[in-house]
């Protein structure tokens, strides 16, 4: 199913609309698994909300669009307190005023891949308070991914100049300490042979 939400989230980023014979598939399955009517949205809705069932919440709200409460499944999602289908409902269901709800409860379970992807994929989050986690973890691997994917290439290569000038910097004053130290490093030597004679 990991693979399915992914797909699910890119084709969302990228705007593709819902495949209606998939859409017509995904209820089905869920109209029988409820035992509902297959035009009874609403208790099907309300038999997903009752069982708590993350991956049924979110496939209905992503399948079902407008003829689902899509409040009443965020609320409902937040009380799986499954991360994985917390942050796919966040980053496919563009509910913003449930976002830094959303967010809350990803920082609190401490999943470090979560936090990343949150951070990436949803619209609305506080990319701050997520980098300070995810450095706050200490995932060397997750660190690197937030700053190349979520703060950007441009951001990293203005880090990478400033890091490269401040080198070069460095080196210019070793230079220089070694130009003058060096020189003084002679005359020892030859004052060490002079008492040595």
């Amino acid at each position: 199913m990991n693979e399915d939400i992914e797909k699910l989230i890119t084709e969302r980023k990228l705007g593709q609309q819902i495949n209606p014979e998939e859409k017509i598939n995904v209820i089905k399955k869920l109209t029988k698994k409820y035992n509902v009517p297959a035009d009874d949205y609403l208790t099907l809705e309300n038999k997903i909300c009752e069982s708590g069932n993350a991956k049924d919440i979110f496939l209905f709200a992503y399948y079902a669009g407008e003829e689902a409460n899509m409040q009443r499944l965020a609320v409902n999602i937040l009380f799986t307190k499954n991360v994985k289908y917390i942050y796919a409902f966040a980053a496919v269901i563009n509910l913003l005023s449930f976002v830094p709800l959303f967010e809350e409860e990803i920082i609190k379970r401490q999943n470090t891949k979560y936090i990343y992807k949150f951070a990436r994929d949803v619209k609305g989050a506080d990319i701050i308070k997520l980098g300070n986690k995810i450095i706050e973890k200490g995932n060397s691997n997750y660190i690197l991914l937030f700053a190349s994917d979520v703060i950007g290439e441009s951001f990293l290569s203005k880090l990478n100049n400033a890091l490269e000038k401040n080198h070069n910097k460095q080196l210019k004053k070793d230079v220089e300490i070694k130009e003058i130290y060096v020189p003084l490093g002679n005359l020892l030597d030859e004052d060490e042979n002079i008492k040595q004679l």
